[in-house]
């Protein structure tokens, strides 16, 4: 498994699969401290991941960071994660997937 926090997010994300890493200028330091892989079983759910986080938004949290495709290109991307059981995305089911639970400051 990938560790320490001296590998830049293109080390990490080669070391374990694809080709090419598409990187955007910047990138906040908490994707390196606290992104790891998630191997869980992905749903793309008919009505959409937007509709199903307002339907389970107490069940599922917002993760952010990369996806790799079959054509070995990693990409940010977005996505649900449920329980630490299941990932939820919209579209697609990728091969791996690299990120962190996204924290909302929302306040009541």
């Amino acid at each position: 498994m990938v560790q320490g926090y001296n590998m830049n997010i293109r080390d990490i994300l080669l070391e374990v699969g694809g080709s090419v890493v598409i990187l955007p200028e910047s990138l906040p330091d908490t994707l390196t401290r606290l992104g790891h892989f998630y191997d869980l079983d992905v749903r793309v759910p008919e009505e959409g991941a937007s509709k199903y986080f307002i339907d389970h938004e107490d069940e599922v949290r917002v993760m952010w960071g990369f996806v790799l495709d079959e054509n070995g290109l990693w990409k940010m991307h977005s996505w649900l994660i449920k329980k630490d059981e299941m990932i939820i995305i919209d579209n697609y089911k990728y091969v791996k997937y690299y990120g962190f639970v996204k924290q909302t400051n929302v306040e009541s």
